[in-house]
């Protein structure tokens, strides 16, 4: 739980900043001032998931485009979250779930094609890339992507299961 309310904090801290100065910051100064956001001792792992976040959305913030706030959950677990081997290590990967409107612009930019959220249900579609994961509602106005940082590679993994 920790993990999860100083990612919020800090992602507030960094969405604040890049609101006052969109798009005249540059993304390594970004993730500078997202480091600091997030001190060793309290989530060494929170400044590279909010960097990879960074890099997933289109454009990014040094080529001056539209900036949007940054919004969702995430919790430190193991690699296998459903019935994991017995002894496996619970700390091994980060697990996003990102929503509000980088979630939309993440599911509107990725050019893959839709498909229906059996998982979610209610008329939501789904477009994956990758490990990355994005659903959107029915009536288009909501959407969430859920991914994975495993933390001993800093590769991207698959989100939260169905």
């Amino acid at each position: 739980m920790a993990h999860r309310e100083n990612l919020r904090g800090g992602g507030q801290e960094l969405e604040d900043d890049v609101d006052r100065q969109a798009g005249t910051t540059s993304r390594s100064a970004v993730t500078a001032r997202t480091a600091s956001a997030f001190p060793d001792s309290i989530c060494s792992p929170c400044s590279l998931v909010v960097s990879a976040v960074l890099a997933l959305l289109p454009g990014g913030v040094a080529m001056g485009q539209d900036v949007v706030g940054l919004r969702g959950e995430m919790f430190i677990g193991g690699a296998q979250l459903v019935d994991p081997p017995a002894g496996e290590a619970k700390d091994t990967h980060a697990y996003l779930a990102i929503t509000g409107s980088a979630a939309l612009r993440l599911y509107r930019s990725m050019p893959t094609q839709e498909q229906a959220d059996s998982c979610r249900g209610d008329g939501r579609r789904l477009k994956r890339a990758g490990e990355l994961s994005c659903s959107i509602d029915a009536g288009g106005r909501e959407a969430v992507c859920d991914f994975a940082v495993d933390l001993r590679s800093g590769k991207l993994a698959g989100g939260r299961p169905c």
